[in-house]
């Protein structure tokens, strides 16, 4: 039996989340994009930042805890992974989408696909 995790209003709320990263990365171009070259240039910057998100999941995870969020059998390391690779997913496709070669034709496709793909990993790994 699968532990559906993900409603329609959950849904929502990635695509949500989506389109502000989008917004927040389009309206702080500049200043994400050199973000972007000097995580790919230093190992320091990309794993200081890897913390940063790990943290801001652990406290969100906690939050949904306290909501009463069914995880299903998933453990809390489990969940904080599995919220960190597609959160990672998220960033990456973006600033693909921004910084170099976009292979989405608009923003919409790229939230809608970016979500959906966010929600599958959610019910694919708890």
């Amino acid at each position: 039996k699968i532990v559906r995790i993900v409603t329609k209003k959950d849904l929502e709320a990635i695509k949500q989340f989506i389109w502000k990263y989008l917004k927040s990365h389009q309206e702080y171009y500049v200043l994400n994009k050199a973000h972007d070259q000097a995580m790919v240039t230093s190992q320091n910057i990309f794993q200081e930042y890897q913390g940063n998100i790990k943290q801001y999941i652990e406290v969100m995870v906690k939050q949904f805890n306290e909501q009463g969020i069914d995880y299903g059998s998933a453990d809390i390391e489990t969940v904080i992974h599995v919220f960190l690779l597609s959160i990672n997913i998220v960033d990456s496709q973006v600033h693909l989408h921004l910084f170099r070669e976009p292979i989405f034709k608009s923003d919409k496709e790229l939230v809608e696909y970016l979500a959906k793909l966010f929600k599958f990993n959610l019910e694919l790994y708890l």
